[in-house]
């Protein structure tokens, strides 16, 4: 009799201990789980007749490579301060934005010679003579409409007087007869060369709530000395949260270029393009309160291109930084 008691004792020890240690197990499972990341609304505003003075500065690096192995290299940095400012309340999700080209400071050297002008400067005399002083300057003083599709990407540009410069250049009778400069101008008169200067946000903005942890793919779209490039692999993430700002940061692996022909640096002609690749990386900041305050762009490209039976290898770096200067009532 003790011994079946003894038994049936042991029996149930090991039956609790056994139902203990699938329960340790449970719960170590349990703890294991994912633990869901809380999430955020990123949203800019744009207030009725609010101005955001910008200051847009580009630092661009440039070697060309030449088939005999000579090269030839200069450094250009463009300043550009412009105004935006809502005139009035979004329709259907469509946010206008109205934009003043302002001012520019200009500085290009290239071996030996240095090029500089500020538009600030009453005494100071514009060097049209030089070529890329020229094409940089054509947007200022232009004033235009920027609109924001209901995603926050660009939609569109107009306003009559853009309008006006784009017919006098283009006029049979009056317009810039030369084919090349023809071209310069019509480049950095249309949408998407001015887009690129005073769209700040660069589609890096979520039309959804999201955490952390969400990857967001889109196609990034950069002008970089005279090339339109495009990555349709980019992907951005939120990276940083606090209660005075909040950065989102978009890798970019696969630059490349979108059109077959080219402008380089001393070249009376556009160039064949042969190859084109760059990487890159674009940080947004955006306060909580729906502010863009700024961004900052790194990008390395490496362009080959053929002019007749040359081959030029350019080797571009550049960092382009968006700074809001201030915020005044119109």
């Amino acid at each position: 009799m003790k011994k079946l008691s003894l038994t049936l004792l042991l029996f149930l020890l090991f039956t609790n201990l056994n139902v203990f240690t699938q329960e340790q197990e449970v719960t170590k499972g349990t703890n294991s789980e994912k633990v869901e990341l809380p999430k955020f609304y990123i949203h800019p505003k744009y207030p009725v007749n609010l101005a955001f003075a910008y200051k847009r500065s580009e630092t661009t690096k440039v070697t060309q490579i030449f088939s005999d192995s000579t090269t030839r290299s200069y450094d250009r940095t463009l300043n550009i301060y412009f105004t935006l400012y809502a005139p009035g309340r979004e329709i259907e999700g469509v946010t206008k934005l109205s934009v003043t080209i302002d001012s520019l400071e200009y500085l290009f050297v290239t071996g030996k010679d240095t090029i500089k002008y500020n538009s600030q400067d009453d005494e100071a005399v514009p060097p049209f003579n030089f070529q890329d002083y020229e094409a940089s300057s054509i947007v200022l003083g232009k004033e235009f409409h920027f609109y924001y599709s209901p995603y926050w990407d660009f939609g569109k540009i107009d306003g009559e007087k853009l309008a006006e410069v784009r017919r006098y250049v283009n006029d049979p009778s009056n317009g810039i007869k030369d084919s090349l400069r023809n071209y310069i101008w019509n480049y950095h008169l249309s949408d998407e060369y001015l887009s690129n200067i005073v769209d700040v946000m660069k589609n890096l903005m979520p039309t959804r709530n999201i955490d952390t942890a969400t990857q967001i793919n889109i196609p990034f779209k950069i002008d970089i000395d005279e090339i339109k490039l495009i990555d349709t692999t980019a992907k951005y993430k939120l990276t940083e949260i606090s209660s005075v700002l909040n950065t989102l940061t978009c890798k970019i692996s696969h630059l490349t270029n979108r059109e077959k022909k080219v402008r380089i640096f001393e070249f009376g002609r556009l160039v064949n393009v042969l190859d084109c690749d760059g990487t890159g990386s674009y940080e947004l900041q955006v306060t909580p309160q729906g502010r863009v305050d700024g961004a900052k762009g790194t990008f390395n490209i490496i362009i080959d291109v053929k002019d007749m039976n040359e081959i030029i290898k350019e080797k571009i770096d550049v960092e382009i930084n968006y700074q809001l200067m201030r915020n005044y009532k119109i």
